[in-house]
């Protein structure tokens, strides 16, 4: 049977030719979905196959054994494909290997992805023993580099769909080793680079003994900060720099060494001119504040974020006002990623993991721009108020709510959505950090909201849930909600303190 042309009609323009195709790869999955996949391999293998149709079937191949997600018919797939005919697997695998050194990135690519799913299921079973050693042999002495790198893409894939608990030791290092060979700066093809960097920052899941292994741990940390520093490739500086977050992540005991350096490199990329590079940086800090964070007291903690704190947070409070131009009902949109949003949660993280001493840092920046004439520099004043509330304590986060309360209040009102969004996003935050019943707050014991002025600040929030722009009628419900639950723990705070004044007269 010839696949090709039922494959073509999967895209053709005339519905009824596209519809009678996908019914009819439907009805072959469902009544032979190993002899289907058995097609669509050597369909993926055939160099005088289109490019289209080759790609198209690593994508079909890949879903008649993956399901979109876990349970019971993950489980059926999985066993579908064990319990299948041995010969017509043996072909398969054979077929998906030849494809993954095809001159077409894009076959190779499907290839390597169809590989790594396969894999995923052979390797706990010991069914697909020889494949690392085929795929590091290819890395290490393929005839072409389109093999190399098809063949560290597919270890890639290959790690991101295995545990550590699936492969042995030793297999292990031979992943690690081919890895890293093909990151080196002598790799003169950068694609081999970056495959090989991708293939690690996937791999790094694997490298728990060689990172307690000094040497090892040098080597890689060695390739991945020189690979940071390809200026010639940014793809590559920035698969680098995922690592190194990854690393900081999972190995943070281990970057004590190495931390000047990467405080050096995180910085340059800070203050460097592509976004992505930007973002990393502020990623790495953020990972850092997040680890530190959980580890709290414990002597593990290096207190890194605390030593760069003088250095980074200016570096994160310059970039918040170079925000790009977003349309204003997607003012919230997380899928909006960038280096100023990544800078944001980089000054939250650090205001939570340093504290007190945050507020020295940020509020002349917040004193100096939250009058400014140019609306990016005031939007990122008031949004610095409610981004740093959360680490420091109440006797110290106060002031900065009670200084902020007014010029927030006017900016609430703004005619740029994007100010009134900032605005009410820090209100919110001032309502959930710092109207809340602690003596330190205030020394009169005075909460946020007062009977003077609650009829103005419930006012503008009221107003803020008519707003135009849903995210700013968003963040006044969170403010309604937030004010309403710090009142009533006022008041009852107000109600114990007067029953303990109570007990002491009588007493």
């Amino acid at each position: 049977m010839d696949i090709t042309p039922i494959l073509a009609n999967t895209q053709a323009t005339d519905q009824a030719t596209r519809s009678a195709a996908e019914q009819q790869l439907l009805t072959f999955q469902n009544t032979d979905p190993i002899g289907l996949m058995q097609l669509l391999a050597a369909e993926l293998a055939a160099e005088d196959k289109p490019a289209t149709t080759r790609q198209l079937a690593g994508l079909l191949l890949k879903n008649v054994v993956c399901a979109r997600s876990d349970g019971t018919e993950a489980e059926a797939k999985r066993q579908l494909w064990i319990q299948g005919n041995a010969a017509q697997k043996d072909t398969i695998r054979a077929n998906v290997l030849t494809a993954v050194g095809s001159p077409i990135a894009d076959v190779r690519q499907a290839s390597a992805q169809a590989i790594g799913l396969l894999a995923s299921i052979d390797l706990p079973t010991r069914a697909w023993d020889g494949l690392i050693d085929v795929l590091v042999g290819h890395v290490q002495t393929g005839q072409n580099n389109h093999l190399r790198q098809g063949a560290l893409l597919a270890l890639g894939f290959t790690c991101e769909e295995i545990t550590a608990d699936d492969l042995e030791s030793s297999v292990k290092d031979k992943i690690l080793t081919a890895v890293a060979h093909g990151a080196r700066p002598e790799e003169m093809d950068k694609d081999i680079r970056l495959a090989a960097l991708s293939s690690l920052h996937n791999a790094l899941q694997f490298a728990a003994s060689n990172f307690k292994n000094e040497n090892e741990r040098k080597y890689v940390l060695h390739l991945v900060m020189t690979a940071a520093k390809c200026t010639t490739d940014v793809r590559v500086q920035l698969e680098a720099f995922e690592c190194l977050v990854e690393i900081a992540a999972t190995y943070y005991e281990a970057i004590a060494d190495q931390m000047n350096e990467l405080f050096q490199l995180t910085s340059a990329a800070i203050q460097g001119s592509d976004d992505g590079l930007r973002m990393q940086g502020f990623e790495f800090w953020s990972t850092i504040c997040e680890v530190e964070m959980d580890l709290g007291g414990d002597e593990e903690n290096m207190h890194y974020a605390d030593q760069a704190a003088q250095h980074i947070v200016p570096l994160i409070l310059a970039c918040l006002p170079k925000g790009p131009e977003v349309s204003p009902e997607y003012l919230d949109d997380d899928e909006d990623w960038n280096s100023v949003s990544a800078a944001r949660v980089a000054l939250k993280l650090m205001a939570a993991a340093v504290g007190d001493p945050i507020l020295n840092l940020t509020v002349p920046f917040i004193q100096s721009n939250i009058g400014s004439e140019d609306w990016h520099h005031r939007e990122a004043a008031l949004q610095a108020v409610g981004l740093v509330l959360e680490g420091p304590s109440c006797s110290t986060s106060g002031p900065l709510a009670s200084m902020a309360m007014a010029p927030l209040m006017g900016a609430g009102r703004d005619p740029n959505p994007h100010i009134r969004h900032s605005a009410m996003d820090s209100l919110d935050s001032i309502m959930a950090c710092c109207h809340v019943p602690d003596d330190s707050i205030n020394p009169s014991n005075q909460p946020i909201v007062r009977p003077e002025n609650v009829e103005q600040v419930a006012g503008l929030f009221v107003e803020g849930l008519k707003d135009t722009s849903p995210s700013v009628a968003e963040k006044a419900a969170s403010a309604i909600e937030n004010m309403t639950t710090g009142s009533g723990q006022w008041a009852q705070h107000a109600h114990l303190r007067a029953e303990e004044a109570g007990a002491t007269g009588d007493a």
